[in-house]
C-alpha cells in the first residue's frame, strides 16, 4: 500500500480493509482481528459512541485502556467521528487524571475500574463523564454479520485532516502532565518518515509492548497498519514468559522497546534472545541513550537483525534515525543519527568546545511532523522560527551526526520515561514530620536512572520511611515511585534554597 493513498488516520483502516480484509491487523493475548473485522468494529464501536452518548466532531474523549485490541478499537472509534482522542496512562493516578480532564477539556472518559481508581473515589463531576469500555469487549466477542458489514460500508468519517487528532499528554516541567496537541498532518507526516526510514512493508509484523498510551507504541501501532502488517500486543514485557511464547509462536519481524528493557532481556534471558534471530529482521530503541555495550549485546545475539536507534520527543517523534550492525565503528555508537527523512537538526545557543571539537548546545528541530503545541497554549515552547527548541543538549559531528550529552531540565530519566521529582518533593515535603527532602536520579545499569528520596525527618528513620512509602504508593504512578530511600542529617543547597545536587550525591556516596 502506498501512503500518498493515507491523509489521515481514518483513511488507515479504510485503504487496508479493501486491500487486505482477510489478513490479521491486531492480536492481543486472547483475540486477533482481520483488517475487515478491525474495521468493522470501529464503526460499531463509533456508532455507539455517537448514538448512546452524543459524542460529536472536536469533542475530547479521554480512555484509560492498557495495549489491547480494545485500545486500538476505541482510540480509532474516535478518530472515525472527528473527535479528539486522548489516550492516558492506565496507571494516572488520581491527581493528574482531574488534571489531564480539566487540562483538555474532556467530555467523556472510557474507562475499565469505575467505582475506585487508584484507591481513591472518582468525585461525582468525573464519575459523570465515565463509561466502561465492556461494549468494546462484547463485540470483540461476536462475530461479525452480514448486517454489520452492511451498516459499516455506509459509514462517512467525520474526519478533518487538518484538524486535531489527539492529545498526548507527557511529564509537564511542574510535576503536571501536559497535553501535546497531534494534528492529523503531524501523524501522516512522522509515519512517512518512521516508513520510509525503517522500509516497513505489508509482510512485516511487531510485537509492542510499549505503552500504546505514549507516542513511542502508538508510533510502531500506526506504521504496523499503514503499512498492512500485523501488530501483536502485549502490555509490558514482565511477564517473560507470555513474552517469550509470543516471540516463538508469531514470529514478528520487528520489535521496538527502551534501552531497560533491551538490557533486562539480554541480562536475563539472551539464549532465548538469540533464538529470534532467525525471524527478528529489526529492533528498535528509543527513550534514553542506549549504551554502546548493549548495541554489541544485541549485534551478538542478533547477527542478522537490524538494530535501529532514534531521537525523538511525544513534540518531535522520531527526529533522527541511525542503524547498527555487527560492522558498525564505535565511533558511532554513541550517536542518535542523522535527521530522519523530511526533517532538520540545528544546535543553538551553543555553550562550549566539548572534547571532539564541537560545539554543544540546545538540539533543535524542524520539520512538519512537529506537534501543534500544547492543550491551552498557541503553540509549542520554545517554538522559534518554525524550529522546536528542546531542553536536551548535544553536538552535531561535520557528517551531521547528532551525539546527545546532557539535559537542561531535572527529570530523572526511568527506564524511558521522563520523571519531574518536583511531584514526589511535593508530595513527601507534605507530610508533618519532614523538615527537608530532595529526590534525585541515581544512575542504575538497568533502568538508566533509579530515583532516590533524600530526606531530613523529626522522627526516627524507620518510622519516616515507613510513612513515605505508604504515601508514595498510595498517590504515585507505578514508575514514580522512588526505588531508595535514604535518611540523611542535612540536605545541601545554597543560599537562595536551591538544592546541589553535585554535593548531595557526593554526601550519599561518602555515607
Amino acid at each position: 500500500m502506498h501512503l500518498n493513498d493515507i491523509s489521515s488516520l481514518s483513511d488507515i483502516l479504510f485503504v487496508t480493509k479493501d486491500l487486505y480484509p482477510n489478513k490479521i491487523a491486531v492480536s492481543d493475548a486472547t483475540h486477533e482481528l482481520t483488517y475487515q473485522e478491525l474495521y468493522v468494529k470501529t464503526v460499531l464501536f463509533s456508532k455507539y459512541l455517537k448514538d448512546k452518548h452524543d459524542v460529536l466532531p472536536n469533542d475530547v474523549i479521554g480512555f484509560l485502556i492498557p495495549n489491547s485490541i480494545e485500545f486500538v478499537i476505541a482510540h480509532f472509534a474516535i478518530q472515525f467521528l472527528g473527535a479528539v482522542s486522548s489516550p492516558l496512562d492506565p496507571d494516572i493516578n488520581h491527581i493528574n487524571l482531574i488534571s489531564c480532564i480539566k487540562q483538555a477539556n474532556i467530555g467523556l472518559i472510557i474507562i475499565k475500574k469505575i467505582v475506585k481508581f487508584n484507591n481513591k473515589s472518582l468525585d461525582s463531576e468525573v464519575l459523570s463523564k465515565v463509561i466502561s469500555f465492556d461494549y468494546i469487549t462484547e463485540l470483540l466477542e461476536k462475530p461479525i454479520s452480514n448486517s454489520d458489514i452492511n451498516i459499516s460500508s455506509l459509514f462517512k468519517s467525520k474526519l478533518n485532516v487538518n484538524g486535531i487528532a489527539s492529545y498526548l499528554f507527557t511529564t509537564g516541567s511542574t510535576g503536571v502532565p501536559k497535553g501535546v496537541i497531534i494534528k492529523q498532518s503531524n501523524v501522516i507526516q512522522s509515519i512517512s518518515n518512521i516508513v520510509e526510514f525503517i522500509d516497513y512493508s505489508d509482510d512485516d509484523s511487531e510485537l509492542i509492548t510499549l505503552p500504546l498510551s505514549h507516542s513511542f507504541g502508538l508510533g510502531h501501532l500506526y506504521c504496523n497498519l499503514a503499512s498492512a502488517g500485523t501488530s501483536y500486543l502485549l502490555d509490558g514485557i514482565s511477564n517473560f514468559k507470555l513474552l517469550f511464547d509470543f516471540l516463538n509462536k508469531k514470529k514478528p519481524t520487528g520489535f521496538p522497546g527502551t534501552p531497560s528493557g533491551f538490557k533486562i532481556l539480554t541480562k536475563m534471558f539472551p539464549n532465548k534472545l538469540a533464538d529470534c534471530k532467525d525471524f527478528l529482521k529489526f529492533i528498535v530503541i528509543n527513550s534514553e541513550r542506549c549504551p554502546p555495550t548493549l548495541v554489541r549485546t544485541l549485534t551478538t545475539l542478533l547477527p542478522n537483525t537490524k538494530i535501529l536507534i532514534y531521537y525523538g520527543l511525544t513534540e518531535a517523534s522520531r527526529s533522527t534515525f541511525i542503524k547498527f550492525d555487527r560492522d558498525t565503528e564505535d565511533y558511532y555508537l554513541d550517536s542518535v543519527g542523522k535527521a530522519s527523512p523530511n526533517v532538520e537538526i540545528e544546535i543553538v545557543d551553543e555553550v562550549f568546545l566539548n572534547n571532539e571539537g564541537y560545539y554543544e548546545g540546545k538540539i533543535a528541530i524542524k520539520g512538519k511532523h512537529l506537534a501543534e503545541g500544547y492543550v491551552g497554549k498557541n503553540s509549542l515552547f520554545n517554538m522559534h522560527n518554525n524550529w522546536f527548541i528542546t531542553d536536551d543538549v548535544g553536538y552535531l559531528d561535520k557528517d551531521k551526526y547528532l551525539f546527545l550529552t546532557g539535559r537542561l531540565s531535572t527529570f530523572i530519566n526511568k527506564a524511558g520515561i521522563k520523571v519531574d521529582p518536583k511531584e514526589i518533593v511535593d508530595l513527601i515535603g507534605s507530610l508533618d514530620f519532614i523538615k527537608d527532602v530532595a529526590v534525585i536520579g541515581i544512575d542504575d545499569e538497568i533502568s538508566g536512572q533509579i530515583i532516590c528520596v533524600c530526606f531530613v525527618s523529626n522522627t526516627s528513620k524507620e518510622k519516616a520511611e515507613k510513612a513515605i512509602i505508604k504515601e508514595c504508593s498510595l498517590s504515585l504512578e507505578k514508575l514514580k515511585i522512588p526505588d531508595l530511600y535514604l535518611s540523611v542529617d542535612s540536605i545541601p543547597r545554597n543560599k537562595t534554597g536551591k538544592l546541589l545536587q553535585p554535593e548531595l550525591k557526593e554526601k550519599i556516596q561518602y555515607d
